[in-house]
């Protein structure tokens, strides 16, 4: 649902907002009905179980408050159903990174830098991501 948003960050460019925001809208939706079911009826298939981790990104270009808090609510839903525990401020910390990694000319996407510090403060992360 978010190959396209991802392309252009790989070209330092950056993706349609409202484009974004009716992709993110469809995706939570998407989401929310996947993480009712029990975890083994959940879908690999991207087009009925959207990535959080690009719904995340998607949150946070667009700015969008209350659809990155649902996120990191998805994330945290996802992360406790796995056998292995993996602390979640360590992996919005890690996702953020690689966000603000996907740009290949830094100088070009200070837009994101800021959006992603920001998105940081609003979740309080213990550790501002590195950002290129």
């Amino acid at each position: 649902m978010f190959s396209e948003m991802i392309h252009l960050l790989g070209q330092n460019r950056v993706p349609d907002q409202e484009d974004l925001k009716r992709r993110l809208a469809v995706a939570l939706v998407k989401k929310a009905g996947v993480l009712q079911q029990p975890k083994a009826c959940w879908s690999a298939d991207p087009k009925i179980n959207p990535s959080a981790v690009h719904m995340l990104w998607a949150s946070v270009i667009i700015e969008d408050i209350d659809a990155l808090a649902t996120v990191v609510g998805m994330i945290g839903v996802e992360l406790s159903s796995g056998s292995k525990k993996i602390n979640l401020n360590e992996f919005l910390t890690e996702k953020l990174s690689i966000l603000g990694a996907l740009p290949p000319n830094p100088e070009k996407s200070g837009w994101l830098k800021v959006k992603i510090i920001s998105a940081s403060e609003i979740l309080k992360l213990p550790i501002e991501p590195h950002v290129p």
